[in-house]
């Protein structure tokens, strides 16, 4: 069943009478136990109207006047009335915080029939199911009560969404000052300061602008990312605070109040903040064995590369003639395969073969859904929908490696087991069929995340289905057993892919990062006007 925000998202229209927008708005607010009465200051003014029709319902403020006034008028009946009037309608739930009201939350916007307007009206057009291709701030979202701008604010993590957050809170108004970002390394860029990714390839399908700044559609090189990255650092009026370099060893949550405790220069320090934003990177090599694809008991000191790598020319040196085994079918062993494509045309003859648990039909029918014993393939990533982290089949050259290894049968395909001994990979298929291939480099190519006690130390409560992490459409955490206004850690949030689970696959890439900081946005402003009012 529908809630307020996802009826909300999906039809923003004057065509609702205003009591019954001003129920949904109410409803709203309610299901994230924020008080109106409390708000009301921040309601009444009308630049609210405007970030929230903004970033919450994707419509441009400026050019759907009719609604900002519309929707302001609803806040301001909000903060008058105790009673909503006339009630909801029958077929709208109380939001929950579920992953699957999340989910429809998500394709409100998405399948709209405003979704389909000009881009000179709605900004929906920009928008699919958990991913966006633009960003911005309107002037109007700049001139909230100033005193939401000096609520401190904590980032846990300088990679592209770290990044991304700081860099928009600031454009929005916030003051540098009070924000203060943290991460091991002491820099900005995360894991596009390392070669074995910016020194390969990107696979955006569409060009992405945020903030002003441009990143063009794929195929192009990860240093542009990186050149991003730097930009959004460094090219606008007010610089970024330099990094905190310390490590975060424990998050103890709380309700506008949560304790961060960090080692910085051998010392623990122990510092309070209201509002957090946790956006730690794409994490460590998943572990090795996986009984929803392939196992094995092969150690982790004997599972090779873990990381794409660059193939420079010592190592082609070291590879002519030699056979490599990726574990894993997805775009990091793509751009392998692209690199050992290049090399070969200048007759280095590298021989290699893929692993991979899909079904020998989804390799064959790669952009079809593939349905077998309960379980649903589908190996190209669907651009579409989207699902952005599949291997990205739309690109000419992941395409066309692929394509060449399923002629030369490169790749192996239904296996669920599979066991290194010494220089020989011992595999055995669904049928239980048996075989050896000997190899010279092992790479095991089968993703990244978190660890559930990482996600432990950070005070975060785990889906027991997935081992994801539980959180509401704007990325602010739930609490363990949640139920009810009481379900949430006010305040504390993510962006990124701490967000990741299944339903939620594009939080590993840039746009649905930039999605998901149009509802962040929201829920940071209505957390730190809470926390100045608490002040009083």
């Amino acid at each position: 069943m529908p809630t307020a925000i996802s009826q909300l998202k999906s039809e923003p229209t004057t065509n609702q009478t205003q009591e019954f927008l001003s129920s949904y708005l109410s409803q709203c607010l309610r299901d994230k136990s924020y008080s109106p009465k409390d708000l009301k200051e921040l309601l009444d003014n009308p630049q609210f109207s405007s970030f929230f029709l903004s970033k919450s319902l994707r419509i441009t403020p400026t050019q759907n006047q009719a609604l900002q006034t519309a929707v302001h008028s609803a806040f301001q009946k909000i903060t008058q009335e105790k009673n909503i009037s006339p009630p909801l309608p029958t077929f709208i739930e109380p939001y929950f915080g579920s992953p699957n009201q999340n989910v429809l939350i998500d394709q409100s916007i998405a399948q709209s029939t405003n979704a389909k307007e000009g881009a000179n009206y709605y900004l929906r057009n920009i928008d699919r199911i958990g991913a966006t291709t633009a960003f911005g701030i309107y002037p109007q979202e700049q001139n909230l009560p100033l005193k939401i701008y000096q609520t401190p604010i904590a980032i846990i993590g300088t990679g592209i969404n770290g990044v991304m957050t700081a860099r928009t809170l600031i454009q929005l108004g916030w003051n540098p000052d009070v924000i203060t970002l943290f991460d091991k390394s002491g820099k900005y860029g995360g894991i596009w300061n390392f070669d074995f990714v910016a020194g390969l390839s990107r696979n955006n399908p569409r060009d992405l602008s945020f903030l002003g700044q441009t990143l063009p559609r794929a195929p192009g090189s990860g240093e542009e990312i990186s050149n991003f990255i730097h930009q959004l650092h460094t090219e606008y009026f007010h610089l970024l605070p330099e990094p905190k370099r310390a490590i975060v060893t424990q998050i103890s949550p709380g309700n506008l109040e949560h304790k961060i405790i960090f080692k910085e220069k051998n010392k623990q320090i122990e510092q309070t903040f209201p509002i957090i934003i946790l956006a730690p990177g794409i994490g460590k090599p998943l572990p090795l064995s996986n009984p929803e694809k392939m196992t094995t008991l092969t150690p982790l000191t004997q599972a090779g590369y873990r990381w794409q790598q660059v193939i420079t020319p010592e190592k082609a040196n070291e590879y002519r003639n030699k056979t490599l085994i990726f574990i894993g079918l997805g775009n990091s062993t793509g751009e392998m395969l692209v690199q050992i494509q290049q090399w070969n045309q200048r007759g280095y003859n590298i021989d290699y073969r893929i692993l991979t648990h899909y079904p020998q039909k989804s390799l064959q029918y790669p952009n079809d859904i593939f349905t077998t014993k309960n379980q649903t393939y589908r190996l190209f990533r669907d651009i579409k929908t989207p699902n952005l982290v599949d291997y990205a089949g739309d690109l000419p050259e992941l395409n066309y490696v692929y394509f060449s290894a399923l002629k030369e049968k490169k790749i192996i395909s239904d296996v669920v087991n599979w066991q290194r001994k010494e220089n020989t990979i011992h595999l055995i298929n669904h049928q239980g069929k048996t075989e050896k291939l000997a190899f010279d480099q092992l790479f095991t190519l089968i993703g990244y995340g978190h660890s559930p006690d990482e996600l432990h130390q950070f005070g975060l409560t785990l889906n027991p289905q997935t081992n994801s992490v539980l959180y509401d459409y704007d990325g602010e955490f739930q609490r363990p057993n949640p139920h009810g206004l009481s379900r949430l850690y006010k305040g504390y949030f993510g962006i990124g892919p701490i967000l990741n689970c299944p339903e939620n696959p594009n939080a590993f890439v840039i746009p649905g990062t930039m999605y998901r900081l149009n509802d962040l946005l929201c829920g940071i402003v209505l957390r730190s006007y809470e926390y100045t009012i608490g002040k009083k």
